[in-house]
């Protein structure tokens, strides 16, 4: 089982990371579950990539925790962009 850590978004809908592949047939590395009532929502995250993507890719799936509505184009953007600024900073 991977890290877990949890937070939650600015309508107090608690969201639990989890560094853990989702599954194949989703072909995805990363994977942010929509809102639920009364129930902690899930991100999983691929813990078998490099540590600056898996970084970005927490970024990207929390951005669609805060802001569920915004198109994926959108949270791509912005998640490669705060991704790119904070490596060339830190």
């Amino acid at each position: 089982m991977g890290k877990k850590i949890s937070f939650k978004n600015f309508e107090g809908q608690e969201y639990e990371i989890n560094l853990r592949k989702p599954r194949k047939e989703l072909e995805a590395d990363g994977l942010c579950y929509p809102p639920k009532d009364n129930a902690k929502s899930k991100i999983l995250v691929n813990p078998h990539l490099k540590k600056e993507k898996i970084k970005e890719i927490i970024l990207h799936e929390m951005l669609h925790a805060f802001f569920w509505e915004l198109p994926e184009y959108k949270i791509n953007y912005l998640a490669k962009t705060a991704s790119q600024i904070i490596k060339k900073l830190t």
